[in-house]
């Protein structure tokens, strides 16, 4: 596994270098421009942080909740 990995890296330039011509082309669709974009601001910056908002209770798993909150919801 990590000599697939060190073997990508050798082309980190090229696929940066990649993603950059594909942001900028013009001719290509929008969707793609902005992939392209968003791929190096993951790379350079990380991913932006999930905030989820909402009742929190509504994203547990069943197997989560006790057995009094699973009798209040039956």
């Amino acid at each position: 596994m990590a000599h697939v990995r060190e073997l990508a890296r050798k082309y980190t330039t090229e696929a940066v270098e990649t993603l950059v011509k594909v942001m900028r082309t013009a001719v290509l669709n929008l969707s793609v421009q902005v992939s392209a974009a968003k791929e190096l601001l993951d790379r350079g910056y990380g991913k932006a942080p999930m905030i989820v908002t909402g009742e929190e209770e509504q994203f547990r798993k069943a197997m989560d909740l006790t057995d009094d909150e699973l009798d209040a919801i039956i």
